[in-house]
């Protein structure tokens, strides 16, 4: 019961500072000093490290963006903080794939279909996409274009997800595409004046069904 009442918390916390929320450094009319950056160290795939935020205002992610850490969300306890990394992992080891082959548009030679994903909690997703051509109508010859591809959507504030494998491949049969894409999802939470800075990784993969 208690855990199901911080969930529910926590989501009204996460949907009332999403309208708050500046992520990137564009989007605020400060400009911070050097001191109140804080570069992240760096982080085994997998681990969690904790960073004083002293003087920090912002986080600088490493791709060119800055998190404001007064926006990210805040625990009381480290291990309140715990429980919801392990929520997150948790629908990490979940993966949905999908049947391309019942969404793919008919009369078309061309199309971009969704083969696997990823849940993060509160409605975020990492998906992996493909997208292709074919040289006939209806889905009909053979594949003369695909390509692979990722994008984190939905509610996704205080999460990064930093590819860096992506690929796809032609089927043995000249029907399907496979893909693949391997990287990391990282995300930060604040305990009493720390940064816990998570790093999991993740791998999608599946097939689109194009030719028919």
């Amino acid at each position: 019961m208690l855990k199901k009442f911080f969930i529910v918390l926590m989501s009204a916390f996460l949907v009332f500072s999403l309208g708050l929320s500046s992520v990137t450094f564009a989007n605020n009319l400060e400009t911070p000093t050097e001191s109140e950056i804080l570069q992240l160290p760096d982080c085994p795939e997998g681990e969690m490290v904790s960073i004083p935020i002293g003087e920090a205002k912002y986080i600088d992610n490493g791709s060119g963006e800055l998190i404001k850490i007064a926006d990210l969300l805040t625990f009381e306890t480290q291990e309140e903080a715990d429980e919801y990394a392990k929520s997150i992992k948790s629908e990490l080891n979940k993966s949905t794939q999908f049947d391309s082959e019942n969404i793919i548009s008919t009369m078309s030679t061309n199309g971009d279909v969704l083969v696997d994903s990823k849940y993060l909690i509160f409605g975020g997703e990492i998906n992996l996409r493909v997208a292709y051509n074919t040289s006939g109508d209806n889905n009909t010859g053979y594949i003369t274009y695909h390509n692979a591809y990722t994008n984190l959507t939905g509610f996704s504030f205080g999460f990064d997800w930093d590819e860096s494998t992506c690929y796809s491949q032609v089927s043995s049969s000249g029907k399907d595409v496979y893909a693949y894409s391997s990287g990391v999802l990282k995300y930060y939470l604040v305990i009493d004046g720390l940064i816990n800075y998570y790093n999991d990784p993740i791998q999608l993969s599946g097939y689109a069904s194009v030719v028919h």
